[in-house]
């Protein structure tokens, strides 16, 4: 008994990281890089690029996420500028996909699928066993690339995005 109730309360890693990485996809040098606190600055302003101008999380949102022990924020770069990150939460059994963007100039080129397939990749190694995610109900080219992983829709968060009086999507990829 005592065994499977240690495992349930399982630690991961002391530390989630991920080494640089560097990558070619489609026309694009792309290096991978561990998102650090400095880096919020420039987070904030690869969202508000996604979302035209406006951004669900300030730049003090990002900076307390990065300090998080159960996060992993994955940046990348094309020589200095940030086109894309994504980020998630680690916790016992399972794990949340916070952000995933892209900046609009390089979408389209694959940059968000390797994101998810590299968080779904640590999400096995970690042995998770639901991977989520919540995306816009009206952000039909995000629900495809989540469809495409494997993810179903969960539950429908009514006001999720309140201050945009817009309806969340729960999604879920069952791992295990």
């Amino acid at each position: 008994m005592l065994k499977k109730f240690s495992s349930f309360f399982r630690h991961l890693p002391s530390e989630l990281t991920i080494e640089p990485q560097t990558l070619q996809l489609s026309d694009l040098h792309l290096r991978l890089t561990q998102a650090q606190v400095q880096d919020a600055e420039k987070m904030y302003f690869a969202q508000r690029l996604v979302y035209q101008g406006y951004s669900p999380w300030s730049q003090s949102a990002f900076e307390r996420e990065l300090q998080r022990d159960d996060s992993l924020y994955v940046n990348v770069w094309s020589r200095s500028q940030l086109v894309g990150f994504i980020g998630a939460h680690f916790n016992g059994h399972e794990a949340h996909i916070t952000n995933l963007a892209v900046i609009p100039t390089v979408q389209e080129r694959g940059i968000g699928s390797y994101l998810l397939q590299l968080i779904i990749d640590r999400a096995r190694d970690y042995q998770i066993h639901h991977l989520s995610l919540e995306v816009r109900i009206d952000n039909e080219p995000a629900q495809r690339l989540y469809r495409k992983f494997g993810f179903q829709p969960n539950f429908v968060r009514h006001n999720y995005y309140d201050d945009i009086k817009v309806d969340g999507l729960d999604m879920v990829l069952k791992l295990l």
